[in-house]
């Protein structure tokens, strides 16, 4: 930390749990039109908490929304493609977490893109967008390049959370 800040001390003073609560307390006021001079130099970004992303071959974790991307957020990812000859449908599992392996994150929803037309594998491209809002829902959207053959899911990211156990986990590693 000290390198990261480049400071030769850091302060230790200020407990985690305090300054969340605060935070909440601020936001509250702001949210139910408090007026107090205090909360008008106070400014609050959204960020997504975990990298949001899609399951590959190989059990690999694509990340299309990494960690602390200011939300409402939009990205598209390109260049993924069918991994066997002539296939026509593909699942699109989706996650939320920081570990290179999938299966090691959180499954948040899955999906199946059909029709896609018969070719080589790897031949056949398919984009996939991601759409984060401030409420929490993230969108979901495959494409098939070749053809404009599409699928899409909805999901609410407040509900599908980690739990405290998880939670530990992931800060264990």
């Amino acid at each position: 930390m000290k390198e990261l800040f480049k400071r030769e001390h850091l302060s230790m003073a200020l407990n985690p749990d305090e300054v969340v609560a605060r935070g909440a307390a601020y936001r509250a006021a702001m949210l139910s039109g408090a007026k107090d001079r205090k909360l008008a130099n106070i400014e609050f970004n959204n960020v997504a908490p975990f990298a949001l992303g899609i399951q590959l071959k190989g059990d690999k974790f694509s990340k299309i929304i990494p960690k602390n991307t200011p939300v409402p957020c939009k990205m598209k990812e390109e260049g993924y493609t069918t991994t066997r000859d002539n296939q026509d449908e593909v699942r699109i599992a989706i996650y939320e977490g920081d570990d290179p392996v999938a299966s090691k994150n959180n499954l948040l929803a899955e999906f199946v893109l059909k029709d896609i037309p018969p070719a080589p594998a790897g031949k056949e491209p398919i984009d996939i967008s991601m759409d984060l809002d401030d409420e929490g829902l993230l969108t979901v959207s495959a494409v098939v390049r070749s053809t404009g053959g599409s699928k899409d899911i909805t999901i609410d990211t407040v509900g599908a959370g980690l739990t405290k156990e998880e939670i530990a986990q992931a800060k264990a590693r």
